[in-house]
């Protein structure tokens, strides 16, 4: 199982418990901040929008329009403005840098001047590179846990190609259930990724990585098209939104939260204000609102599930006609995507990279391991599935 995130909390989160979920929609107050998964988002800033003023209240504040390449599209940030309009400019132009420099950072594809980011390192393997110190963190914390989630960087391209699928045709040319060709290449890009001797990184010390890569490897690289050796794929919104928060906080403000459409969410706030974070099940009739989890920061949420909430989930999860729903969880041990429950969602004082990586081995395999769930629920994490 991966590694539990660290006791840093501030706040206790409720032992473990196996909820039996309610499916009535619960009316929210409009003081506590509901930080929404994906679908509810936009209806939640309107209606934030409509009944407060601009000057002061729960706002969400979005990335400037002249920002370059950012991920705040991926992101609802909701925060408690005092009133001043020069603290909103304040926190626009710091969320916006924050929004910019993580998604240079931890992009797997693109070089950016002046930035060695992960792509740098796909670009460079066997060269030892200076990375910016989030980044170097990032990579420590990843090297910390034993994962080897991080070489699965070829699977998630290639595979990466079924969320752009317009029809079920088409999907079932990229998905490894249906093609034994593609399963195969899969299973052989799992062995390079399990092997350290194939690809490993290498934390040097003072900011400097080198990623190396077996002359084997290359060789296969070379032949099958292959540049991305890692990625953080599915965990990518983890690291994201824990630069973000950490960079924001860093700055002085915390009177908020934000969480992205994939199930990252992070608190800032140690006011003692209630937060609810919306939960939604599987039932015969499609997906319900369930009973949200209320509580109060600052902490870490992470939720895991299988199953679609609006349609910029098109980039992470495609849904066939029948009903079943390929997710971008890759399983480390085979690289096919797999899901073990309809949903999980783990919370504590930790880092959302930190529970991702403490969930991944549970949540993404054949079957869900209850006992090991309990388990980890003792060490530092609530759960909920």
């Amino acid at each position: 199982m991966g590694r539990t995130a660290k006791d840093r909390r501030r706040y206790a989160p409720k032992p473990v418990e196996k909820a039996a979920l309610s499916e009535k929609h619960t009316g929210l107050r409009l003081a506590a901040v509901i930080l929404l998964l994906a679908g509810g988002a936009a209806a939640l800033s309107y209606a934030l929008t409509a009944l407060l003023t601009p000057q002061s209240g729960w706002q969400q504040v979005e990335v400037k329009a002249s920002a370059g390449l950012n991920c705040g599209d991926e992101f609802v940030f909701l925060y408690k403005m005092s009133g001043p309009s020069s603290e909103r400019k304040a926190l626009q132009l710091a969320y916006s840098d924050a929004c910019e420099t993580a998604y240079q950072l931890f992009d797997s594809s693109i070089l950016f001047e002046g930035c060695a980011n992960i792509a740098s390192l796909n670009a460079h393997p066997n060269e030892a590179l200076a990375v910016a110190p989030p980044l170097y963190e990032a990579l420590s914390l990843l090297e910390e846990s034993g994962s080897r989630r991080l070489y699965l960087g070829p699977i998630t391209e290639r595979y990466g190609d079924l969320f752009f699928c317009q029809n079920d045709t088409e999907a079932a040319e990229f998905d490894p259930y249906q093609n034994a060709a593609l399963r195969q290449e899969f299973a052989a890009l799992a062995r390079f990724a399990q092997d350290e001797k194939a690809v490993s990184l290498e934390l040097l010390g003072e900011g400097q990585a080198k990623l190396s890569v077996s002359a084997e490897y290359l060789a296969y690289a070379e032949a099958e098209g292959i540049s991305r050796f890692i990625d953080l794929g599915w965990m990518r919104n983890a690291f994201i939104a824990d630069y973000l928060a950490d960079t924001l906080a860093a700055q002085g403000f915390t009177h908020g939260s934000l969480s992205s459409y994939d199930g990252f969410t992070r608190c800032l706030d140690g006011s003692g204000e209630e937060y609810a974070l919306p939960l939604y099940q599987e039932t015969v009739d499609g997906i319900a609102a369930a009973e949200p989890l209320r509580y109060q920061g600052p902490m870490g949420l992470v939720t895991l599930r299988r199953f679609m909430l609006s349609d910029i989930d098109r980039r992470a999860w495609y849904a066939f006609e029948d009903g079943r729903v390929l997710t971008s969880y890759l399983d480390a041990a085979d690289g096919l995507p797999k899901a073990a429950k309809a949903s999980v969602t783990a919370y504590g004082g930790a880092s959302c990279a930190e529970i991702a990586l403490a969930l991944a081995d549970l949540y993404i395999a054949d079957s869900f391991d209850e006992a090991a769930a309990e388990s980890l629920a003792l060490e530092n994490l609530a759960l909920f599935w």
